[in-house]
């Protein structure tokens, strides 16, 4: 009777520890399994095709590091600060706020040392979304590249192809560990398939000419193109001047120096790519040509008012020339900055060499009105030779 009791006794111990060893197994087991993000992820395609955008739902950035925080053991109180870091993220992964917190003096060493350990997983992992590379392609240049960034700790890889989708197209989403030991996460990919997103409406670029607004502003050999187009009975300014210029719109380099009389041509292929928008694509080669008018002549300027400011200050001097420069505004209004080549004066006012020729600016534009220059009060020169 003895005996069957304690035999009772060692197999119920046996089973609790067999018990046990299940639970402690299956905990390990649970800790150090490889997690695959992208099985949670899902997307949501929006907008028009050819310019269509993605929305990822899954937060996996935010599940990774959870994930690598339980498996190096981070207490929670710690772990929650890495996980709300990538809480707003859905294709990158940052360390910014791991790399702080090692740093923290409250910090243990035994924690400090997970802390890194959670750093290195998480810079051993790339992200990287595109609709122009297949999985296997992007994996290849995910390990050629040199994006990963020392300084900032980020980690993904080139520029993500969120945007500019079009239905039918494979948008291949790769979640990339480059060392395996180790490290929770598994290398995985999803490919989704663009769909559900409107269809623009397609037009001639010609279309476009009856709606183009052109006028040209100010002075001859100094003028600048405003181009408008007219989009629901109001003008929209999609070119104003010489640093509009850098779309190629204008054939060649002449906006900004345009004279009466002169003729230009817009690019039909590049006013095309200017003019569509989302719901609306251009498409064509036909160019436009324009015919320069409407610039102010500068021959035509009364310039004396800036002949008395000159020589109220300069008295003894003699004016050799005036140019003008374009400064902004129209012939109704328009701002000039004004240089004047002078000889007999020097900066003091008193006669100098008579033969010396030098250089002054006056410190602010003046204004153009009607071809005439309005009087400027409080107006001074310096010379700028």
């Amino acid at each position: 009777m003895k005996f069957n009791k304690n035999k009772k006794i060692g197999i119920i111990s046996t089973i609790i520890i067999a018990i046990i060893v299940i639970i402690v197994g299956i905990t390990i087991v649970i800790k150090n399994s490889s997690y695959s993000p992208t099985k949670d992820l899902s997307a949501k395609f929006s907008g028009y095709s050819q310019s269509g955008t993605v929305a990822f739902k899954g937060n996996i950035p935010s599940k990774i590091a959870k994930k690598i925080a339980k498996s190096v053991g981070l207490p929670s109180v710690y772990a929650d600060q890495l996980i709300e870091d990538q809480a707003h993220i859905t294709d990158s992964l940052s360390t910014e706020t791991a790399a702080k917190l090692v740093s923290d003096s409250s910090l243990t060493t035994e924690n400090a040392n997970k802390v890194k350990k959670y750093i290195e997983y998480m810079q051993d992992i790339s992200i990287a979304v595109s609709n122009k590379q297949s999985v296997k392609s992007l994996i290849a240049s995910i390990k050629k590249s040199a994006f990963r960034s020392t300084g900032s700790n980020w980690d993904n890889y080139g520029t993500l192809g969120e945007t500019n989708l079009k239905n039918g197209q494979d948008l291949n989403y790769v979640v990339y560990v480059k060392k395996d030991s180790g490290n929770p996460i598994k290398t995985s990919y999803k490919t989704f398939k663009v769909s559900g997103l409107k269809k623009p409406t397609v037009k001639n670029v010609s279309s476009t000419f009856s709606s183009l607004s052109a006028k040209f502003e100010g002075l001859s050999g100094q003028g600048v193109l405003v181009l408008k187009a007219i989009e629901k009975g109001k003008k929209q300014e999609i070119i104003h001047g010489s640093n509009d210029n850098n779309d190629n719109v204008v054939k060649g380099e002449t906006n900004g120096s345009l004279s009466n009389g002169d003729k230009i041509t817009l690019l039909g292929s590049k006013l095309a790519k200017l003019a569509s928008s989302q719901q609306t694509i251009y498409k064509g080669d036909k160019n436009l040509t324009l015919n320069v008018s409407g610039l102010v002549d500068p021959k035509k300027i009364d310039l004396s008012a800036i002949k008395k400011s000159f020589l109220a200050e300069f008295t003894k001097a003699k004016i050799k020339k005036i140019d003008l420069t374009y400064s902004g505004g129209n012939k109704n209004k328009m701002f000039l900055g004004v240089k004047i080549k002078a000889t007999g004066a020097d900066i003091s006012g008193f006669s100098s060499d008579s033969n010396k020729e030098s250089s002054y600016e006056s410190n602010s534009y003046w204004e153009l009105k009607n071809n005439k220059i309005v009087n400027q009060e409080d107006v001074s020169w310096s010379e700028n030779d």
